[in-house]
């Protein structure tokens, strides 16, 4: 029941900016996104000067960011510094820049960072053009905290291999500034970004090594928990409270505190209580994805683990990380779209070493206050250990498997089999009548998805934002054609989308901002077949593309002739640079142009074609278009009045990134197309733009960014019910588990058995 208040209220947590003192202040009302008096997307911004107590750094190689918290509105920001500046905690600065929304995604699917910061209570950014150091306000925490990083900074240092030093800096504060990117990667690839992060784990591996140390020596096991637990309380106010180091916390506090009062121990609702008062206190914290594994996992192991043990007769510590995985694994794959055996095997074969290392250097830290010599023998012994684990993680590790990031009905159907599997849910105890209702159910899914797939002639176009830059992609059934891959952004959207395979990617020319993407493309993505329309110059990027290609035993047609491209009873015509266009020192002008013949419509694809490259097709027998690319992002250098009175687009799709340098779209070419009365559709406004074309050629249109609730009711109604439907029966089948079988683990909880072990 609590559980389900959790998800309740999760679905219904405050997630407007209704709260924001300095949002109220300075961006009340405003659109993050707004055009200048040029017709330019920017970012909406407003001048602002006050004093702020610096609360964290975030430091990068060139530039520099830092939380901080505003002392007279009384919230956080982050504020953003392009120079290098060096800053510490407790610091009150004097500052002068411009407030504005965080950026947030703007193709479905890709990570949101204006969420990412929401659940940290950050609702604005701050560009800082100048600042001055006018005090200093530092509580004792911030003291505390910063003295402990130091110290443990400092003793660290004597793990001799830098990599292992940087990880146990990580492990113990929770900083993974400690770490390097390409590490850090490696780290979440293996699945073992826990170890980074102050989790349960560290909490009870720490928990438990006082608590022995204490009963085994001076005192007794009551004083020694309550001990243990001050200090845990302790430790999580150094290291700046992370959500799971709490819930890790307040878990512990519950279970240590029914033992000691001879209560029963109902640890499944505890968690649960946790999380729902959590909550109450800081709703936005539900979009944190530390929070959502954190309760998911533990949650995972008092669930799964029991009928684990019982069917397959796991033992408890292989048990607990495939229960966690289990419980866990659809929501990392929403997030990071990995799924790799080897993350099982790294958590039963690599966390032994690990604990071994976190206790040597645990003993090494106290030690060292009292003989450096016996710490450096420990930190030694430390370093060891991470060296075995590492060599076990390289012997098991495995490339991942990139999987798209579930809807709604995925999700539910992943958890029934999970359920099913584990015995949570045993279909053959289900009533005949429900049995029926469940099959009917499930058939009529099926048929509907497949008739759906079957059925479905439609043209799907979709104009990805990847920032400054052209990205077209067209699907027809299970047929897709890349027009262009812009510099970045492109490869997780595809991948998170379940775009696999790429029949044809086809590359206008050169520019960075239309091919910069094209060899990731071709490495995570499957290419059949590339397109081009001239000959390069040998630059690094085209030979690591080309050669990246061959490996990958990829054609890359160079085209000479128009060639055409079938996707049923349609057509995308290729049409090459001429002689006269390939002779000319301007990538721009040898674009490689597309025509998309399908569902009685007409799609021109333009690439950044300028004065030549349209003087061309002014002479070509061009028919009239539905749908216009924009040639050259809006460029006034193209979109000639002779080439849009010859062709009459009724849509015209602008592909340029918001305050990019060259200011584009023209102001001027704005004011051609609106002149003939086209409907423009602008990325830098609207996000990823979709346009569906049907059998009968009625065109579809809708944007990333303007697409609300109701649109997602309208297009996906039978979706929808579908999922009410099964979401009832399984709360009613839940309803009916929860009321028949002991799944609240009482008086002996997992964690207590691995505990008095």
């Amino acid at each position: 029941m609590i559980f389900g208040l959790i998800f309740l209220l999760g679905l219904n947590f405050n997630s407007d900016y209704s709260n924001s003192n300095l949002i109220n202040k300075y961006l009340n009302d405003s659109e993050d996104i707004v055009l200048d008096s040029k017709l330019n997307a920017r970012r909406y911004r407003n001048e602002i000067k006050g004093d702020f107590l610096v609360l964290r750094t975030l430091d990068s190689k060139y530039s520099t960011r830092f939380i901080a918290k505003s002392l007279k509105k009384r919230e956080k920001t982050l504020i953003n510094s392009k120079e290098k500046i060096n800053l510490y905690p407790g610091q009150i600065i004097r500052i002068e820049g411009k407030i504005r929304l965080p950026d947030r995604n703007r193709n479905p699917k890709t990570f949101n960072y204006r969420d990412y910061l929401k659940s940290d209570y950050i609702y604005t950014e701050i560009d800082l053009n100048k600042f001055q150091i006018v005090g200093k306000d530092m509580s004792r925490l911030i003291y505390y905290q910063m003295k402990f990083k130091d110290i443990i900074d400092k003793s660290f240092d004597r793990i001799e291999d830098k990599k292992n030093s940087n990880l146990m800096k990580s492990a113990f504060t929770g900083d993974k500034s400690f770490i390097e990117e390409k590490d850090r990667e490696k780290i979440n690839d293996l699945g073992l970004g826990h170890l980074i992060a102050i989790s349960g784990f560290h909490i009870g591996l720490i928990y438990i090594f006082i608590y022995k140390l204490l009963s085994k020596t001076i005192l007794n096991k009551r004083s020694s928990e309550i001990i243990a637990l001050l200090i845990i309380f302790i430790y999580i106010l150094l290291i700046d409270m992370p959500i799971s180091s709490i819930r890790a916390f307040l878990l512990l506090l519950g279970i240590v505190s029914g033992k000691l009062l001879e209560r029963r121990v109902d640890s499944l609702n505890i968690v649960s209580a946790i999380g729902y008062i959590l909550l109450i206190f800081r709703p936005l914290w539900f979009l944190s994805l530390s929070f959502q594994l954190s309760f998911l996992g533990v949650i995972s192991i008092y669930i799964i683990l029991p009928r684990l043990k019982n069917i397959y007769d796991f033992k408890t510590s292989v048990g607990i990380f495939l229960s966690i995985l289990l419980g866990t694994y659809p929501i990392s794959i929403y997030y990071f779209n990995n799924l790799s055996i080897s993350h099982f095997f790294s958590n039963i074969f690599g966390i032994f070493p690990f604990t071994l290392a976190f206790y040597f250097s645990i003993f090494g830290l106290f030690i060292s206050r009292i003989s450096n010599r016996i710490a450096i023998i420990l930190f030694k012994l430390a370093n060891r250990s991470l060296n075995i684990m590492n060599l076990i993680l390289d012997f098991f590790h495995i490339d991942s498997f990139k999987l798209k990031s579930p809807n709604f009905s995925e999700f539910l159907i992943i958890y029934f089999i999970i359920f099913i599997i584990i015995g949570l849910i045993d279909y053959k105890t289900f009533p005949e009548k429900l049995n029926r209702i469940v099959f009917n159910l499930i058939i009529i899914s099926i048929i509907i998805s497949f008739s759906f797939s079957i059925l479905d002639q439609n043209i799907y176009i979709k104009f990805i934002d990847i920032g400054q830059g052209d990205a077209s992609l067209i699907e027809y059934r299970n047929t897709k054609y890349l027009i262009d891959t812009g510099e970045r952004n492109i490869v997780d959207y595809l991948i998170k989308n379940d775009i696999r395979n790429i029949d044809g990617l086809i590359i206008s020319h050169f520019d960075s901002d239309h091919m910069g993407d094209a060899k990731a493309i071709i490495k995570d993505i499957g290419v059949d077949k590339i397109y081009i329309g001239h000959s390069p110059k040998m630059e690094k990027k085209n030979i690591e593309l080309f050669n990246e290609a061959r490996t990958k035993d990829i054609d890359i047609v160079l085209l000479k002739d128009i060639k055409e491209l079938k996707l049923g009873k349609n057509r995308l015509l290729l049409i090459p640079p001429d002689q006269r266009l390939k002779s000319l020192e301007s990538e721009n002008e040898k674009s490689l142009l597309a025509l998309l013949y399908g569902n009685k419509r007409k799609v021109f694809f333009t690439g950044d074609i300028e004065i030549e490259g349209e003087k061309r097709l002014i002479d070509m027998k061009l028919p009239k278009v539905d749908i216009l690319k924009s040639p050259h992002h809006g460029s006034n250098t193209s979109s000639s009045k002779e080439l849009l009175q010859k062709i009459e687009p009724e849509i015209i799709v602008i592909q340029s990134g918001v305050e990019n340098r060259y200011s584009h779209p023209s102001e001027e070419v704005l004011t051609r197309y609106e002149d003939i009365r086209a409907r423009v559709l602008r990325n830098d406004l609207l996000g990823n733009i979709s346009i569906e074309i049907d059998r009968d050629g009625n065109m579809r249109t809708k944007s990333y960014l303007k697409y609300g609730f109701k649109d997602r009711i309208e297009e996906y109604g039978y979706i929808v019910l579908i999922n009410t439907l099964s979401f009832i029966f399984i709360i009613y089948e839940l309803k009916k588990i929860y009321r028949n079988y002991d799944i609240i683990l009482s008086d002996k909880s997992i964690w207590r058995d691995e505990y008095e072990l």
